[in-house]
Order: structure tokens, then sequence, then C-alpha cells
């Protein structure tokens, strides 16, 4: 992990410590780098496309290439091309949504910009609510964790929906458990 990094110690980002020339060791974490492809080579130049892992610093991987190659590398160009289900080449810029917005209504909007949030948060585990339970949540009352949620350690959020499986928002488990953390607006749940 680089030092110029947001990562705290003591409580404190790296990056601050660094500037400030105090002593910090680098912080080594594991990784996962799934694809890693050579897209062109023109020395002393070389564009590699990587598939990996969160927590990976791509700049920290090109010093590590260029020591194993015996030579030094750094990063002269990055671009983050996807991240989850979202592709650069799905994205739009706000001039076509403006023109949309223009030529086609609000509905255009909806229909091809607009993303459900839980969209974001398919690696949470889910929760199906119970009237009752989804009365005590919107008042920010804990429920009884479901039993397979129960072997997860304490403190992991879990996406909550009604029954109509609409997303509600997201709980946290503690202990038997699992608390109301961050709501849609509650006005619309019940409609």
């Amino acid at each position: 992990m680089p030092l110029y990094s947001a990562v705290k110690v003591g409580g404190i980002p790296m990056y601050k410590l660094a500037r400030k020339g105090n002593p910090v060791e680098q912080i080594k974490r594991t990784v996962e780098i799934f694809d890693l492809k050579i897209l062109s080579l023109a020395i002393p130049y070389l564009t590699l496309k990587v598939s990996c892992s969160k927590g990976t610093y791509i700049r920290a991987l090109a010093e590590d290439i260029g020591n194993m190659l015996g030579c030094g590398a750094h990063i002269t160009n990055l671009e983050r091309t996807s991240v989850g289900e979202f592709s650069l080449k799905d994205a739009c810029t706000l001039e076509q949504m403006s023109q949309d917005l223009k030529t086609f209504g609000m509905r255009i909007l909806e229909k091809r910009y607009i993303r459900p949030v839980d969209l974001f948060l398919k690696d949470f585990e889910s929760v199906l609510l119970s009237d009752y339970e989804l009365d005590k949540v919107i008042t920010g009352v804990p429920i009884e964790a479901p039993k397979d949620l129960l072997s997860f350690s304490k403190n992991v959020l879990v996406r909550l929906y009604d029954k109509q499986k609409k997303f509600v928002g997201l709980g946290e488990t503690k202990g038997n458990k699992v608390v109301p953390k961050r709501l849609v607006n509650t006005k619309n749940i019940r409609e």
C-alpha cells in the first residue's frame, strides 16, 4: 500500500503523516488480481488492463511490476473502466442526458438513466420484512435477525425489503438483532 493513501494509522490518514515527514511503516494488504492483460508495449511504455479486488492500489501494482522487472515503473495514465456492474461503456455525458431530457421528457431519465439504489448493494445479504417488522424498522426499533443471518458476525450490513420486495433500506446485524441503519424516505414505504 502506498504511503500516500487514505488508509488510517492511529486514526490519521497515511498521506497526512507522509506529508509531514513522519515515519510510517507501509501496511501490506492481500489483494486479488483476477486478470492482467498487456494491451500494448512500446518501450518504455506498457499498457495494461487489470481486473482486481477492492482495495487494490494500481500505482503500487505498477511499482511492484517494475521492481520485478528490475527497472522500476510508475503510472502515467489511469482510467477506471468499471466498478461492479457499472461500466464506462454504459456511461453518458451530462450533455447527452440534458439533450434526451429536452427531446423525450422526464420519463426517459427514469427509463434510461436512473437505477434502483439497491443495485449498488447486491453484495449484501437481504432480509424480507413482515408488516410487523417493517413497522418496527420504520420507527427505528431493532428486529430479530432471521436464523440464516445468525451465522454472520455482528456489524454486517444487510438490505431490507418489504413484502412486495421493495427496497426499504439498510440494517446492521448486532448479536441476534438487525438494527435499522439507513432507510429510504419512510413516507413512501407504505404507498
